[in-house]
């Protein structure tokens, strides 16, 4: 049905985001200390860390939401197409990708891993609700709007719908049916390109939605390293203060 093929879409859009973010979160607590003592012990600059960093970690980045995507997309009866399918599985990796950035840069803002973990549904939590999935963007009030452009669970929803309702053939169940004039009973929504319309899934088409996504990626891509960056120094700084007294 169409709402659990919304519902289903959302989850992986959604839970891809959460789980990065928190798994980086976790995983980064650990290592924060000793990059913190090491950097201000002048053993590698901040660069160079963040540059290995991503060189280790963004290959299991990218080949676990694959191994996902190939374990379940199938299973859960999705558009059997192998060009549907890749769409599928790189919004998933490009939005884990996102994750882990506004993960690394949550853990890196804040010492405590309990403080930042309480913070990070704050963080989380309004880039999914105004994603399109609970309320549509025509109903998104103008003082949210904004969220709504930063969120790349927006823009990797909108791709699964369009991709997956594209070419859709949909059935209406007898207690679906309407009647027409002249006494047919007739299916309100045929097909899911009508249902894209309908709420306005295609304001941005897959492309537009790609480039979006990519450029959140950058920005969050950044937005890691300059916190990252910012932090150390501090970290440093106060360090030396702390040995001249």
């Amino acid at each position: 049905g169409i709402m659990a093929r919304s519902g289903v879409l959302f989850y992986f859009a959604a839970n891809t985001l959460f789980s990065s973010v928190l798994c980086v979160l976790s995983a980064f607590s650990s290592e924060r200390p000793v990059f913190m003592r090491e950097y201000a012990n002048g053993a590698y600059s901040v660069g160079a860390y963040f540059c290995s960093k991503i060189l280790v970690e963004y290959p299991f980045q990218i080949l676990t939401p694959i191994v996902v995507a190939l374990s379940s997309y199938w299973a859960i009866g999705l558009q059997s197409s192998l060009s549907k399918f890749s769409i599928f599985a790189v919004t998933i990796v490009m939005i884990n990708l996102c994750g882990s950035n506004i993960g690394l840069a949550l853990s890196s803002a804040f010492r405590d891993i309990s403080i930042a973990l309480s913070l990070a549904p704050l963080f989380v939590l309004p880039l999914m609700l105004f994603s399109g999935f609970f309320i549509s963007y025509e109903d998104t009030p103008l003082y949210v709007a904004w969220i709504q452009a930063i969120s790349p669970v927006r823009y990797a929803f909108a791709i699964l719908m369009q991709n997956e309702f594209s070419g859709l053939e949909l059935h209406c169940t007898p207690s679906q049916m309407l009647k027409a004039p002249g006494g047919l009973e007739v299916c309100p929504i045929q097909d899911g390109s009508t249902y894209i319309k309908l709420y306005s899934y295609d304001t941005l088409d897959i492309r537009q939605c790609f480039v979006a996504l990519f450029i959140l990626f950058m920005a969050t891509f950044l937005m890691s390293f300059l916190t990252l960056y910012v932090t150390a120094a501090k970290s440093k700084g106060s360090l030396r203060f702390n040995l001249k007294k």
